[in-house]
């Protein structure tokens, strides 16, 4: 007679296999995060890089060139509406995983216009596969928070470049080569473990009444908005430091140590949510997302420590809201309103971009006049979106199919604390070195000859005419010639369009490792609205000022002025970048502002002026400058100039010379040396013999040194690089004349 097994015998029979169970679960629980976040990354990658690729054509325009549909490409996402492209895609994952790298390996192709199509197709592919792990797996809503903070890691790393980026060549080729390898590799596994077997039944929908289905308007404004609060404000760590930027010495954001703290707070969400399932359902939605909009507005009205710590509460929210997110997502695709959903969700998220753009470049766009420098009409919609979705939600408990499994909720906070680490021990790295290099910044010259070398230069947003980021070749180019202080234009790169990214960061870490690193000044930051005129100085900065100049009609312009301690003397430094010519009245009024604060300065104090100014030489604005700014001119006689000038006040010029752009830029470089008088008797015995004879004479009678006097009569310390004379490197050499010396 068969005996009955009683529950008790099997309760004590089970533990060893229950326990082999659940192990197994969890190794395949690692692997599963691990894999997922790695793609995530790669995902991220390519979602922050494509607007950059749009962004390219329409700069070198100054308009609107029809590449901008490409921001619709997003669209296609809505295609997981459809039942038969839902199954397809989640049958062939692989493949589309696969498809998604196009956008990396698009590197390899040297035409701009030809490697725009694989970025094209790697990010539908990519936002696909992505879109529908999200509806399938409430899981992995928290494989992309753990992707997000993968991707602030590894940026903090490259200096706030990413190497999977396909505007990224050869600094990044074998951080590019791993990266792929990796992909690879993990696209594998997942489909050895994972996937759907081909052949397999995937079940496309569990049908959900409406009554109990959340809102579509409300679940799409959500999506869209959140969307573009993770590519604003979560694709570099260091983003919200550098957008409350203030002048020295009130500057106490670093971007290091202050992204370190952003993706700590980003991983401590993704912890708490993992362990307490309904953190961000259980508190009132409405309440929340008004609470949010405020800490939104309070990182746009507030620098400082208010602004950033406004900030990282708003990039708080935003994570927490993703999970949810996914939830309704889900339950929409049940609903069988998934393609709806998500075709209002991504046209928000395009029509938030451009909004920002707009705000910045409406004198080149139509309807730019209502949007211009109304960056707070523009965040308050997309706070506002998301207080719409929290109204009109129907929020419910998530569904039992939707709950994360223990194991894999143990693995999400290891991760997160894992990526955390990471995070602290980049940072940490990144900190150490600053202050070991970055104590005391080597100027490229020596004391005993007081000589400081300025430049100027607009660096086109740091892309290259190519459409390659020019940060490698534009490093090189500086540390060849010896600049010890630079003023950029167009250098306000902290922006989604941008690629969230610190030129003033990237710079330093591709030249030379005794020579390497700068002090810094930002100018104006992105929430100026204008391009940006930074300052990188060898010098240390006493000081700094920021001004918004007057527009009254075209592009916003910006000026920063810095106090720097050269040799022991302190020492002015004004840049500006005027507007366009097209709006003369903005030219002449933004002159003379400039003139006015050069001249505050005082008729005593040493200055030296960098501008991006739009005039011809001795017409009335350069006139404007030179008399009511008591300025100098570094070469009177140069008049094939016409965007940028180099001019000084009581310090006395060395050396002049212009560099052509080569394929970096469309401006040139423009480079003067100056001697600094000693001020003491002390820094008078210091002197070196060959500068002796600056220290008495009239700078109003100094003489060109031409030809094969120069050699004869200038020391070879203030000689310009003499491999730059033509045809040069990398297509820059000295142009229009070569290199200009002074003496009395």
């Amino acid at each position: 007679m068969n005996e009955e097994k009683s529950p008790v015998a099997e309760k004590v029979k089970n533990p060893s296999e229950a326990s082999q169970e659940w192990s197994e679960s969890q190794w395949k629980a690692y692997v599963d995060i691990f894999t997922s976040t790695f793609l995530a990354y790669t995902f991220w990658s390519t979602f922050e890089v494509l607007p950059s690729f749009i962004w390219y054509w329409s700069m070198w325009d100054m308009g609107l060139t029809g590449v901008e549909v490409v921001f619709l490409c997003g669209l296609f996402t809505s295609l997981l509406g459809s039942p038969s492209i839902y199954v397809y895609v989640s049958r062939k994952e692989s493949a589309f995983h696969v498809a998604s790298l196009l956008a990396i390996v698009a590197y390899q192709i040297e035409t701009a216009s030809f490697r725009l199509l694989p970025v094209i197709l790697g990010y539908v592919a990519g936002c696909l596969v992505q879109f529908m792990h999200l509806i399938r797996d409430r899981q992995h809503a928290y494989n992309w928070i753990l992707g997000i903070i993968l991707h602030g890691v590894i940026k903090m790393g490259f200096f706030t470049l990413n190497p999977m980026w396909a505007t990224m060549r050869a600094e990044a080729d074998q951080a590019k080569v791993v990266g792929i390898a990796m992909a690879l590799v993990c696209i594998a596994i997942r489909s050895r473990l994972f996937s759907n077997p081909l052949g397999q039944k995937v079940e496309y929908t569990t049908k959900l009444s409406a009554e109990k289905a959340p809102s579509t308007i409300g679940t799409a404004l959500s999506l869209g908005a959140i969307m573009w609060a993770i590519h604003s404000f979560m694709m570099d760590s260091s983003t919200l430091a550098i957008n409350t930027g203030q002048p020295i010495p009130n500057n106490a954001a670093d971007p290091v140590s202050s992204g370190v703290l952003m993706l700590a707070v980003v991983g401590m969400c993704s912890s708490l949510s993992a362990t307490y399932s309904k953190v961000s359902q259980g508190i009132s939605q409405v309440s929340a997302a008004i609470a949010a909009t405020s800490f939104l507005f309070g990182h746009l009205l507030y620098d400082g420590r208010e602004g950033f710590g406004a900030g990282l509460a708003w990039v708080a929210y935003v994570t927490l809201m993703i999970i949810p997110i996914g939830t309704r997502l889900s339950e929409v695709h049940q609903a069988e309103k998934l393609g709806k959903t998500l075709f209002i969700a991504m046209l928000w998220y395009v029509v938030l971009m451009l909004a920002v753009i707009w705000t910045f470049v409406y004198k080149f766009v139509p309807g730019g006049e209502y949007l211009r420098e109304r960056l707070d009409i523009v965040w308050g919609c997309a706070a506002g979106s998301l207080v719409i979705g929290a109204v009109l939600q129907k929020m419910r408990p998530t569904s039992t199919s939707r709950r994360i499994p223990s194991s894999s909720k143990k693995v999400i906070k290891q991760y997160a604390v894992i990526l955390i680490l990471a995070g602290f021990i980049v940072g940490g790295i990144r900190l150490a070195n600053f202050s070991i290099r970055h104590r005391r910044p080597r100027p490229y010259g020596e004391a005993e000859n007081r000589i400081i070398t300025v430049g100027v230069w607009n660096v086109h947003h740091g892309i290259e005419n190519r459409n390659w980021a020019s940060d490698r070749e534009v490093a090189m180019l500086l540390d060849d010639l010896g600049i010890d202080v630079i003023g950029f234009y167009e250098s306000n790169l902290m922006r989604a369009v941008d690629t969230n990214r610190d030129l003033l960061q990237s710079l330093p870490a591709f030249m030379t490792e005794n020579k390497s690193h700068y002090y810094v000044d930002y100018g104006p930051n992105a929430k100026s609205s204008t391009f940006g005129c930074g300052i990188m100085s060898k010098f240390p900065i006493l000081q700094s000022r920021h001004h918004i100049l007057p527009s009254p009609q075209g592009e916003l312009a910006c000026s920063i002025d810095i106090q720097i301690d050269v040799w022991g003397s302190k020492m002015w430094v004004y840049s500006v970048h005027n507007g366009n010519t097209e709006d003369e009245l903005d030219v002449k009024l933004q002159t003379a502002k400039s003139a006015e604060i050069v001249r505050e300065i005082g008729p005593q104090e040493r200055v030296v002026f960098i501008g991006y100014v739009n005039t011809q030489t001795q017409d009335e604005n350069y006139r404007v400058l030179t008399e009511d700014g008591n300025l100098r001119d570094i070469e009177p006689k140069d008049n094939k100039r016409y965007n940028e000038y180099i001019m000084y006040r009581n310090v006395k010029r060395v050396a002049y010379a212009r560099v052509s752009r080569g394929f970096l830029s469309d401006t040139e470089l423009q480079l003067a040396r100056f001697f600094v008088p000693p001020e003491t008797e002390e820094q008078e015995k210091s002197l070196s013999e060959a500068m002796i004879p600056w220290i008495t004479s009239d700078d109003t009678i100094s003489k060109k040194i031409k030809g094969q006097h120069v050699k004869e009569q200038v020391p070879e310390f203030m000689l310009f690089p003499s491999k730059y004379k033509k045809p040069g490197l990398r297509e820059h050499f000295y142009h229009v004349f070569v290199p200009k010396y002074y003496k009395s």
